[in-house]
């Protein structure tokens, strides 16, 4: 393997790269050129100057509580699967989705997109005395 291109480097970052990462992103050298300096790959360098604040030196914190079981992506597969099966319960989008979140967790992000419960109203089916009346109005309309 070439010793300026070390190729895929599983190690961890020093605190040295790091800080020079962050110090030439600062400076405003393109990521192509910090990755080629310092010999790691350029996303590599993009995840870095995401994750470190320059200013502190440290990481940048997750939002405080537990992880969001949607991501927008998830959120968005939640809502198209809820839009084509109008009719479908909690517990059937919940067997459609592939991570299979309880219903619960279905209810919630449905509430945060939007999108409240409501009980579909029954149509009644025409009845005898109905179909005679559009039958009528049809041949007496027809011309």
């Amino acid at each position: 393997m070439d010793q300026n291109n070390p190729g895929r480097v599983s190690s961890n970052l020093s605190d040295i790269e790091v800080a020079y990462i962050l110090g030439a992103n600062d400076a405003g050298a393109p990521h192509q050129e910090i990755s080629s300096a310092i010999g790691r790959s350029r996303p590599t360098i993009t995840k870095i100057t995401k994750k470190y604040n320059i200013k502190t030196f440290s990481g940048v914190t997750p939002p405080p509580g537990n992880p969001k079981k949607f991501d927008r992506r998830q959120q968005k597969t939640l809502l198209r699967a809820v839009q084509s099966n109008r009719r479908a319960t909690l517990k059937d989008i919940s067997n459609i989705l592939l991570d299979k979140p309880s219903p619960r967790t279905i209810q919630r992000h449905l509430q945060e997109i939007g999108i409240k419960k409501h009980i579909a109203v029954n149509k009644p089916y025409l009845t005898d005395a109905h179909m005679k009346a559009r039958l009528d109005f049809a041949v007496e309309h027809k011309d």
